[in-house]
């Protein structure tokens, strides 16, 4: 092929591109001093990973929870608090004031001589019937010197 007036400048003949592959063909002519054609051929070859994509599982569940004693309420007297081993046990005494027979969760704390808890724990009755009561004792996990008091802090039913 000859090109009349372009002198060295370059000319494109064709762009090829394989798609599934990714390869670039490129074919260009040249002129060089005596006006006759070279052709000369460059590959570049780029390679992508494929992706996986799965589909995230749901799980549904058809049980309920078993539900809590709506209603019920209770009062807890703090009774006792000494040292026991991995923290303090704190003993309360509750007494089922209203609604069904229920288990309660008691909570009790650790608190210093500015009133700041800096420890806490939480133990579950067992059934307590209406009029009932029952002694609970609330582990409230601490290591080292303990320094303070005692603190009930709530009576909830489950």
């Amino acid at each position: 092929m000859r090109h009349h007036g372009l002198g060295r400048a370059w000319r494109t003949l064709g762009i090829g591109a394989l798609v599934g592959m990714s390869t670039l063909l490129l074919v260009a002519c040249s002129s060089d001093d005596d006006g006759a054609d070279t052709e000369t051929t460059t590959t570049s070859s780029t390679t992508t990973e494929a992706t996986t994509t799965t589909e995230a599982t749901t799980t549904t569940t058809t049980e309920a929870p078993l539900p809590s004693a709506t209603g019920a309420t209770a009062t807890g007297v703090l009774t006792g608090c000494r040292r026991a081993e991995g923290g303090v046990s704190v003993s309360v005494d509750i007494t089922h004031r209203s609604g069904p027979a229920s288990m309660f969760t008691v909570s009790a704390a650790l608190v210093d001589a500015q009133g700041v808890q800096f420890a806490s724990g939480q133990a579950d009755s067992e059934v307590v019937e209406p009029s009932g009561t029952a002694t609970v004792d609330v582990l409230v996990p601490y290591v080292g010197e303990v320094s303070g008091s005692c603190e009930l802090v709530g009576v909830v039913s489950r």
